[in-house]
């Protein structure tokens, strides 16, 4: 009721209220009616209505068959003895949101058993439920999302399934943010049943936590990914990983297996895991890692994967390492930040492929796993004597690094098309590959004190055979040249067949003082040797065509030799002045033209184009040796090389000819007459016999 104001005088004898005072007075009562506890259901759902700020019943149904919804505001407290469901019967859906420090205690909780089912709890709120399911049948869709700190879920102890997540080919997504907390008293499975099934699981922000009591079972039978990010954390006890993938990234994000172990990949057939531990975030297992879980069956086509990595700050592993039987597991390590280094000083066990990528990788303490060690990038250092396993092949990859730094390191086979080096050592560090050594081209850099035969110098062992080619960075500790009266140095041993070619940087060998060092094979081993330079001749380089002219009527060749006066036992490149460019011919030759070790000439071609362009006239294609880019390393001799290229279709010029009497055509009719009659003649001869 509405009282005038004089009314309100005489019969309240209150103060006066403006209009704007009872607008005030109006919303505060609204807002309070909207806040109230209180525990609405609308749609399809069973019971319905507002259920007040306080419910106790047995089934809560929240669209059994079409749409439904449940809100439990500000405090309200629902309890159900049996079963809650939202999203039960296929193309059904039900969304229950929680706010405030409301509470759900269902006996089971199931978001989408068949149909839809969303849960939001959030701002404080709560769940309490012996387990839940979310995504339990085919063509179910389940997602649950915890937000803000106080948003929690509480699952009891003692229960079969306890939290699953994607069943029999339902989808299921669980997220928790910003500080809220889920605790299982029990298990967590996902991707289960039926293959196919789906599962995404979200920790993401600090203290936003998952705390499983006993195993985590992820992905046995579909795929399920789950992110650990920005400072979240999943703890469990026994946790396997049958397909699928867990990404771990930024500084806090935990992942700890507690007092048992982590299976990445299982037992299952085809079973395929990754588990990536990124940019600050600690991957901290009690009983060990298994990559993946495969014990006696050589033949088990299961994979596991694992990479610790980082830009700026790097993923922390704390687990010993198992290499699955079938030796399909993979350790990458890719740290990827430039400034200090990474220390990896874990155990690995068993037969496995261990990656290199990028930074600067040291192994701090010995190993001897089996299988291969790839440096795709980056760079692998040694931290021990024995920190490379001698059982394991090393490749060293085009853009990868291999240091062994101050230690004496062996490895299994080696194959080099990068670089390896030892010279962050002294002058006696030795490099032993136990099997055979292959470089395809790759870099191998030792320090060597440059003297005499017996001079200090770090060295490559292969007790294998040798294959390839070899680039040798040599670095001079002090030495000031000696002669090397008997093999040299010995740089590189070979105890097989040493078939590899080591050469060293241009221009072929070293210089101290008067000596000059170079790498000379004897027997199966390299040795540096020395000459004086006053001994050493400066080879004439002379260079000649021949023919020296080519008809441009039928493709001619004329070959053009570089001959050196005395062959040399490195590869000597010639610089060469080349031809213009012309149509008239083609030519092969090129600059530097190089003259191999211990031959005294290369050559090259030139080619004349078949023409037919009239009075073209001739070309000449002229080479001739260049000075050298290496001072000293050979002199130009003879002339330069001519070819020239004729002209062979030049049209020539009518010439001043006598001109050939005629006898016109009175003297042809006579000239006839006279030969009929001669033949009328010799006719009647014949007759006449």
């Amino acid at each position: 009721m509405i009282y005038h104001t004089t009314e309100i005088k005489t019969k309240m004898k209150t103060p006066k209220l403006s209009r704007s005072a009872y607008a005030s007075l109006i919303c505060c009562f609204m807002a309070a009616a909207a806040h109230a506890q209180s525990i609405i259901l609308t749609g399809d759902t069973t019971p319905t209505g507002d259920l007040g700020a306080s419910y106790q019943g047995t089934v809560i149904m929240v669209g059994n068959t079409g749409s439904g919804t449940l809100d439990i505001f500000q405090g309200g407290n629902l309890s159900n003895s049996q079963a809650g469901v939202l999203g039960a019967a296929a193309g059904a859906s039900g969304t229950a949101s929680l706010s405030g420090t409301s509470l759900w205690s269902p006996q089971q909780l199931v978001v989408g058993q068949n149909g839809t089912g969303v849960l939001n709890i959030l701002s404080g709120s709560r769940v309490n439920a012996a387990d839940m399911y979310i995504g339990l049948e085919a063509g179910s869709t389940g997602t649950v999302t915890l937000d803000g700190a106080g948003s929690s879920v509480e699952l009891a102890p003692g229960v079969e399934n306890g939290l699953l997540i994607g069943n029999n080919q339902g989808s299921g997504t669980l997220r928790v943010l910003n500080g809220a907390q889920l605790l299982a008293r029990n298990s967590l499975h996902t991707a289960t049943g039926t293959p196919g099934s789906k599962a995404l699981i979200r920790i993401d922000g600090p203290g936003s936590s998952i705390n499983v009591t006993n195993e985590c079972n992820l992905g046995m039978t579909g795929e399920s990914l789950m992110e650990i990010t920005n400072g979240g954390s999943l703890q469990c006890q026994a946790t396997q990983m049958g397909f699928g993938l867990v990404l771990m990234d930024g500084s806090g994000s935990r992942l700890h297996v507690a007092n048992n172990s982590l299976a990445i990949g299982t037992s299952a057939p085809h079973s395929d895991a990754v588990l990536s531990v990124d940019e600050g975030s600690s991957l901290v297992v009690d009983g060990g890692i298994h990559l993946p879980l495969v014990s006696g069956d050589t033949s088990s086509s299961s994979r596991g994967e694992l990479t610790i990595g980082g830009n700026i700050i790097p993923g922390n592993l704390q687990a010993d390492i198992f290499f699955g039987e079938n030796g399909l597991g993979v350790l990458n390590i890719a740290q990827n930040f430039t400034t200090g280094g990474y220390r990896f000083s874990q155990t690995i066990i068993g037969r496995g492929t261990v990656n290199i990528f990028n930074g600067t990788t040291t192994f701090a303490r010995e190993y001897d796993y089996e299988g291969s060690t790839n440096v795709k990038s980056g760079t692998l250092r040694a931290g021990h004597d024995n920190s490379f396993s001698r059982n394991s092949d090393f490749t060293v990859d085009n853009n990868g690094t291999l240091d062994t730094d101050t230690f004496n390191p062996t490895t299994g086979s080696l194959s080099v098309t990068g670089f390896v080096t030892m010279q962050s050592g002294g002058t006696s560090n030795v490099l032993t590959v136990a099997g055979n050594y292959t470089s395809n081209g790759g870099a191998l850099a030792m320090n060597t004190v440059l003297g005499a035969d017996d001079s200090a110098s770090q060295k490559l062992v292969v007790n294998g055979d040798t294959s390839g080619t070899t680039t040798l960075h040599i670095n001079n500790l002090g030495g000031l040249g000696a002669p090397t009266t008997g093999n040299g140095i010995l740089v590189v041993e070979v105890a097989g067949a040493s078939n590899g070619v080591f050469s060293l940087l241009e221009p072929g060998y070293l210089e101290v003082g008067e000596f000059r060092y170079f790498l000379t094979q004897v027997g199966n081993h390299w040795y540096l040797q020395t000459r004086t330079r006053d001994g050493v001749s400066t080879p004439e380089v002379s260079i000649a065509c021949t023919p020296t002219q080519l008809s441009d009527a039928d493709n001619q060749v004329a070959t053009c030799t570089v001959t050196l006066a005395a062959a040399q036992e490195t590869d000597l490149p010639i610089n060469l002045n080349l031809p213009t460019d012309s149509p008239r011919y083609t030519s092969t030759c090129t600059t530097p033209l190089v003259v191999a070790a211990n031959s005294s000439s290369a050559t090259c071609t030139i080619t004349a184009v078949p023409n037919t362009t009239p009075n073209d006239g001739n070309v000449t294609a002229q080479l001739s040796v260049a000075p050298p880019t290496v001072p000293d390393a050979y002199v130009a001799a003879g002339a330069p090389a001519q070819v020239v290229i004729m002209d062979a279709d030049t049209t020539r010029p009518p010439t001043n000819r006598p001109a050939i009497p005629t006898v016109g055509p009175l003297g042809l009719a006579l000239m006839g007459v006279l030969i009929g009659i001669m033949g009328l003649v010799r006719c009647r001869k014949h007759r006449s016999r």
